[in-house]
Order: C-alpha cells, then structure tokens, then sequence
C-alpha cells in the first residue's frame, strides 16, 4: 500500500515544497494479523470483481450471522489493484433477534398465564356453575324430588337462572301437593280417601308384621239429617265428625272417608282385644256427641263392622268387604254398635 501527500507549511497554505510518500506492504500475513488485532476476518484479494468495481467501499450481509465490508485498493495509477474484504459477527442484529425472541417468549407465557387465569376464573364463574346446576337438575328429574333446590348464587345471569328454576320448583312442588291432596284426600272433610287406604293397607299387608284392626264405619240417621236441615247442614256435620274422631287417633293410626257417610279406621296400636274395644267405644262416643251445625245440636250414632289383619285375612279389599259384612250386623242389630267379623 502507497499513500503520497503534499508537503505544505503549518498553515496549510502556500506552494507544496514537495511530497511525502509512504508505503506499508499489505500482504495475507499483514492481513492476519489485522483480523487477529481488530477481532473480525478479513482477507485481501489482487483481483477485484466486475461487480465490485463499480463503488469503492460498500458493505453487505453474508448471511443472517455475519455483515461483510468490501474496499477496492487502487494503484498509483487510480486504477483497482485489490479488494479488502473484512467479515464480523452481526451482533447488534443477533441481540436484537435475542431481544425479539426473548419479548415473543415473555409475550407467549404472559398469555398463557392470562389464559390459564381466565379459564381458572371461567370456570368458577362459570363452568362449575353451569355444571352443578346440571347435576342438581338432572338429581331432581331422577329423584322426583321436588323439594330439592340448585345452588342459587351471585347477582350474574347463571344466578338469575338458579333463582328462576328455583321458583319454577317451588311451583312444581306446590301444584304436586295440590295434585296429591286431590288424588289422596277427600275435598270435604279433607280426611284421606280410599286410594290413599289402600295404599295404606297395602303396605300393612306387604309387611306381614303385626296386627291391625280395620273399622268400617258408617253414620246412623245421617240421610234424616240430610232431609230434615239440607245437604249444607250434612256436610258441615262430616267435616265436624271428621275432626273430632281425629283427636282420637294415636301415631301410625288413619282415619279415611269413602264416601258419603261411611268412613274407614285403621288402629294398629293395641295389645289386645280388651284394648281395642276400649278405642272403639272411645270413637262411638266421639260421635255420639251432639255437634253444634247452623247454631243447632245435631246428633248422629255410628254402627261398626270390624276385621282384623291378618286373622281375618291378607287381601285389603277382602279385610274391607269383611268389615263391611260386619257393620251391617251391627246396623241390623239395633245401629250404634260394633260387631266383629265372624269367621
């Protein structure tokens, strides 16, 4: 390499008294030992390219890991003798792709935890909810239990939905009851019909357990009253008589209503027979009591027909029919007494 300047005064100014040339010879050993000095790789070419002759000094990448720097040496003559290529590390460009790698990584588990952080609060706010209520309702259909309830909480739209199949339960249960009195219990005396005695019997029968006495009982004079004072007044003395025979039962005891005047007991709280009569005289006086109906006494008396389970028989409809025979002995026998069912 030759590098020629013109010798001027201090002042740079005036004629050149002359000119100062200087060389450094510029070899691959030179070069080596540049690169080793500078850190990056460099090497020296005597025969420039086509394509490099065109600018003196440019630079370009290599590739996405190096950045390359090409100068064209020329000659004394101005004409390109050489090219000087040095090659580097692109470490600004590395640091900015580890930067970028390292925000995309932040970025993606940031995201990740807020995901998992809404699917957390999605479930409990949400997908939990939904499926306990699922459950609860799927219970409820299973179950027929209408007096279950769903966890009804929070002020959102799943609790709004809670609340409202809530009181859509409320009103199932309540027009079940009303359903259930009218297919178990009679509309006057509100005592329980003849479905609800079989239902009953059946259940004694099926236990084979125990003793139970079935009372068929049936009103002496009733039609008379019925005649005398209206079908009012008579419905006002069976609701009567129906409360008053209630106060008699003990637990696990029923006192039905066929129809009519006839009604039907069931005691199954007794030792002995000594013991049984004394709750069926107790009954008969119960309803020999006169009964203030439209601000008059009215009086009736009762003829009973009894049949014992399981002496007289397994079959409720038979055990009935059997205190039926019964009752109307007694009713032949002179009415306000009690016979029992003769095998």
């Amino acid at each position: 390499m030759v590098s020629a300047q013109p010798i001027l005064k201090s002042s740079e100014q005036g004629p050149s008294r002359g000119t100062l040339i200087f060389g450094k010879k510029l070899d691959d050993a030179q070069v080596r030992k540049l690169s080793k000095i500078a850190g990056f790789s460099a090497s020296l070419s005597s025969k420039p390219k086509p394509s490099e002759n065109a600018s003196p000094f440019r630079v370009k990448t290599s590739n996405e890991h190096a950045i390359k720097g090409i100068l064209i040496l020329n000659d004394l003559n101005g004409d390109p003798a050489a090219t000087l290529s040095v090659q580097s590390k692109r470490i600004i460009y590395q640091k900015g792709q580890q930067a970028i790698f390292a925000f995309l990584i932040t970025l993606l588990a940031v995201g990740a935890i807020l995901l998992l952080a809404l699917y957390f609060a999605l479930d409990h706010l949400v997908v939990s909810r939904i499926v306990t209520l699922i459950e609860t309702i799927r219970y409820i259909r299973q179950s027929d239990r209408l007096s279950a309830r769903v966890l009804a909480r929070g002020k959102d739209e799943i609790g709004g939905l809670a609340k409202e199949i809530n009181g859509m339960l409320s009103s199932l249960q309540a027009y079940q009851q009303q359903l259930s009195r009218q297919a178990f219990y009679d509309p006057l005396t509100h005592l329980p019909n003849r479905l609800l005695l079989m239902q009953k019997l059946d259940e004694i029968t099926k236990k084979q357990d125990g003793h139970t006495a079935i009372l068929f009982l049936d009103l002496d004079g009733f039609k008379e009253i019925n005649d005398t004072y209206g079908h009012a007044c008579g419905d006002m003395l069976l609701v009567e008589v129906g409360r008053n025979v209630l106060r008699q039962l003990e637990e696990g005891d029923l006192f039905c209503r066929l129809g009519g005047d006839e009604f039907i007991m069931l005691l199954s709280n007794w030792a002995n027979r000594t013991e049984l009569l004394g709750k069926v005289h107790a009954v008969i006086r119960e309803i020999s009591r006169p009964v203030e109906v439209e601000s008059r006494d009215v009086t009736v008396t009762v003829s009973i027909g009894i049949s014992l389970y399981p002496d007289n028989g397994t079959d409720p409809e038979e055990l009935i029919q059997k205190a039926d025979e019964a009752m109307y002995r007694a009713k032949r026998a002179g009415k306000n007494l009690y016979d029992f069912y003769a095998f």
